[in-house]
């Protein structure tokens, strides 16, 4: 999945390479690039193929390339989403990151790491699918336990 995002805000460029890199490397990103550097940031994070066992957005791979210009910030994710069925709530995660990455680049908001809500989040997610799991399977027991009954009285079998 790709997803792209821009800042405009010509004020409060100065220096955006730098202040992004932080923000970016606090929230769990590598860099392959020095800040101070000409070329556009590129930043990875997470593992190739966790969308087979996780649904936690922050752990999925994902390379990040950040391409500061005059008057704009480009953001280009290229998000490794096997085995993922994404739903609108999965997708905020990084519209969310862009979010306090510009709050954070204009100077409105902290350094934030927004892996701990997106782990709680995934956690809260799990939690609600091993329920629906458990009650489904105590369905389907309870169908199979009742047409054994009828099919029994019948002698169906």
């Amino acid at each position: 999945m790709e997803q792209t995002f821009c800042i405009d805000q010509p004020d409060a460029l100065d220096g955006a390479g730098r202040k992004l890199h932080d923000f970016f490397v606090h929230n769990g990103y590598e860099s392959s690039n020095p800040p101070d550097s000409n070329e556009p940031l590129v930043f990875n994070r997470g593992e190739t193929g966790a969308g087979w066992w996780t649904s936690d957005m922050s752990e999925l791979a994902t390379e990040l390339v950040i391409e500061p210009s005059a008057d704009t910030v480009r953001l280009h994710y290229e998000i490794d989403t096997s085995g993922q069925i994404l739903t609108d709530e999965d997708r905020a995660f990084w519209e969310d990151e862009v979010k306090a990455a510009e709050r954070y680049l204009l100077g409105t908001g902290e350094l934030v790491d927004l892996r701990k809500k997106e782990a709680l989040r995934a956690e809260k997610m799990k939690r609600e699918h091993r329920k629906l799991t458990i009650w489904a399977t105590a369905i389907v027991f309870f169908l199979v336990f009742i047409f054994g009954l009828v099919a029994d009285r019948f002698t169906i079998f």
